[in-house]
């Protein structure tokens, strides 16, 4: 029974993230998505593999007109979805088309955490538990 009084606290600690256009700031060290143009997935096709939409990760560095990636998702274009294990990938900015950034959602981890509370609130008022053992 501890383990579910945890559930609500767990979402809160997981929190929701969005991706948000970031324009022109592409910082070091942030968890960042960038969508490809039509360049950009030619160039990435012998690196990575055709139809390429969205390269997710942490921006290791921008130098030179490049940003490097440690890969964390890769988005193709019909829809299919890669998980990565932090793969380098260098990325020009030419090639990019939209730069997101990855922030924290205060609003839909709120959401979340009121959800997850009244569902075990609803789970434990529509049960009888017996409590304390006499």
């Amino acid at each position: 029974m501890l383990r579910w009084s945890l559930l609500p606290l767990m979402a809160v600690l997981v929190g929701c993230y969005s991706l948000r256009p970031a324009g022109s700031t592409v910082t070091e060290g942030s968890r960042m998505a960038f969508d490809l143009n039509d360049a950009g997935r030619v160039a990435m096709t012998e690196r990575i593999g055709p139809e390429i939409l969205q390269l997710e990760g942490r921006v290791l560095s921008t130098q030179n007109g490049e940003y490097t990636l440690s890969v964390r998702t890769v988005k193709f274009v019909r829809g299919a979805e890669q998980v990565w294990a932090g793969e380098r990938v260098q990325l020009s900015k030419e090639h990019v088309g939209t730069a997101w950034e990855r922030r924290f959602s205060p609003g839909r981890t709120a959401a979340l955490a009121g959800i997850t509370v009244a569902a075990v609130a609803v789970f434990f008022l529509t049960r009888e538990f017996v409590l304390g053992g006499d």
